[in-house]
């Protein structure tokens, strides 16, 4: 069996070295469906909207970077895995991206966090805050190749057990 790419494509390169965006699809990744907020604790809601709020710098650039420049993915902040929080989710693709500063440096905490998301099947980009304010182009390029790749499947340990 062959893996077919998600609906929405990737930013192509123009003429001029911009990047050209696909339009969003109708009816693809807004309103309908259940609203997945709802079926979360009020603990859970108000941790998450504590972190938008309080976000850092480089997690406000983050997220400025990859709404602007994959327009045709739906990306969440904050949003809960398990006992986590992961700064930006595309759940379509289970993809986490992380941004961090020198307190995470060989941190035993984001260690065990990433090997939950895996075990979930999560795939986690973790990014150093400068690079994210100083290296723009090299996060959009690397996230662009993990948006290109098909979800990872959870590990079956894990299958089966709740979500």
């Amino acid at each position: 069996m062959t893996w077919k790419a998600p609906t929405p494509a990737l930013p192509q390169q123009a003429e001029g070295g911009g990047l050209t965006h696909p339009p969003r699809g109708a009816g693809e990744g807004w309103g309908g469906g259940c609203n997945r907020m709802a079926r979360l604790s009020e603990k859970t809601k108000t941790r998450a909207r504590s972190l938008r709020q309080t976000a850092t710098l480089a997690e406000r650039a983050l997220w400025r970077l990859v709404t602007s420049t994959f327009p045709a993915w739906r990306f969440r902040r904050q949003h809960p895995v398990g006992p986590y929080f992961v700064d930006i989710a595309c759940v379509k693709l289970r993809l986490a991206i992380e941004t961090d500063g020198g307190q995470h440096a060989e941190s035993r905490h984001d260690a065990g966090r990433d090997v939950f998301l895996r075990r979930q099947g999560w795939r986690v980009l973790r990014f150093w805050n400068e690079e994210v304010l100083q290296a723009p182009d090299s996060v959009t390029a690397l996230i662009a190749e993990a948006l290109a790749q098909p979800p990872p499947q959870p590990s079956p340990s894990t299958l089966g057990e709740g979500d």
